[in-house]
């Protein structure tokens, strides 16, 4: 995604914030404000970022809840969490603009992740295929031809299963209660 563009889609976020301050917690316009805000940055730091991780770890309920928990602190947690993901949103606008450039594209992040995935457990696969259930012959693999008949079809699952859309019950990385799903 191109720098201007990833700027602007974060400030977007951020714009939107300032409107979620009045309403009530967790309301339709704060889901998908969240679910939004996850995706963009998602697309542009990639699955698994640390960028990601750091929005999706934000509270915006207490740390815990007993019968004595009040609304009042309800929601200073929860506008504590909109300040805290404020200021993330803030700090990746900051890295885009400073180090947009420098930064490989999404799809290049994710393929060599998912390269470094299929080798650290290629040793495990080729194990596993040596040692076949019901006394099958195994499946050996001698040399660098053999992996290279057995890669695509490793990876043809994996690639079909990236193109799908994930549904889930999820807000902001946290598990919602039911009926508030983005």
């Amino acid at each position: 995604m191109a720098k201007q563009q990833a700027i602007k889609k974060l400030q977007r976020q951020l714009d939107r914030i300032e409107g979620l301050r009045s309403k009530p917690r967790f309301s339709p316009e704060f889901t998908k404000w969240c679910r939004d805000s996850r995706i963009a940055i998602e697309r542009i730091f990639g699955e698994g970022s640390d960028p990601l991780a750091d929005f999706t770890q934000v509270s915006f309920s207490p740390q815990s809840y007993n019968i004595r928990t009040e609304e009042q602190e309800c929601e200073e947690a929860f506008h504590k969490g909109i300040e805290h993901a404020s200021a993330i949103l803030r700090s990746l606008i900051d890295e885009v603009e400073e180090y947009g450039d420098d930064q490989p594209s999404v799809e290049a992040r994710d393929a060599v992740s998912l390269i470094k995935r299929i080798y650290s457990r290629f040793h495990l696969v080729v194990r596993q295929l040596q040692s076949r259930h019901d006394g099958r012959p195994a499946l050996d693999v001698k040399d660098e031809y053999d992996v290279t008949g057995f890669a695509p079809r490793a990876l043809g699952p994996r690639l079909r299963r990236r193109t799908s859309r994930r549904m889930g019950t999820k807000l902001c990385g946290k598990q919602v209660p039911h009926g508030l799903s983005a």
